[in-house]
């Protein structure tokens, strides 16, 4: 299914990219979209669902003007999602566990989004009512940050917000290549 170009859309996830004038990403279900340019002409966008709050991956070949539905990458209620590129080329996809056990999980890609890891839980808080909105980023040294939205876990920051300076070498050793 490929979603082209439809200017003028309102409370739809939509991406001004170079060449494209708004392409819409999709349609209806879909909101708190994230997009990651992979290189040229090459795009990832990871967009929740309204009906069950799963996250949808979408790709784009053409710098945007359109996009294919690449499948769900969670399940339901986790959700909303990050995506980063790492320092040696791993894609890593992070999103909000809000039902049950709350917390942080991951996923990785070493083929550009093409297939993923199995979810791996970064942070984990039993108590919490709320949580996810997690957002990472990669310090020149290699370690990975990881900032998100748990209320009512130990260690959390004002208003609702943990944070983890997360040790994902070891996932990344455990990730096949």
């Amino acid at each position: 299914m490929t979603h082209a170009i439809r200017p003028g859309c309102c409370d739809l996830p939509t991406m001004v990219a170079p060449g494209a004038n708004g392409s819409l990403i999709a349609a209806d279900d879909y909101n708190e979209t994230d997009i990651l340019h992979l290189r040229a002409g090459r795009w990832l966008a990871v967009c929740r669902t309204k009906l069950d709050y799963h996250v949808q991956l979408f790709a784009s070949d053409d710098d945007g003007r359109s996009w294919q539905d690449r499948g769900p990458l969670t399940q339901l209620a986790e959700h909303p999602a990050h995506l980063l590129r790492l320092a040696d080329g791993l894609i890593l996809f992070t999103f909000g566990i809000r039902i049950g056990k709350r917390g942080v999980g991951a996923r990785f890609s070493d083929d550009e989004g093409a297939s993923w890891s199995e979810p791996r839980i970064l942070v984990r808080c039993e108590d919490a009512s709320d949580g996810g909105y997690p957002s990472s980023c990669q310090m020149a040294e290699g370690t990975i940050g990881l900032l998100h939205q748990q209320d009512r876990c130990p260690g959390a920051l004002p208003h609702g917000c943990g944070s983890l300076v997360a040790m994902i070498e070891e996932l990344l050793r455990d990730h096949p290549s």
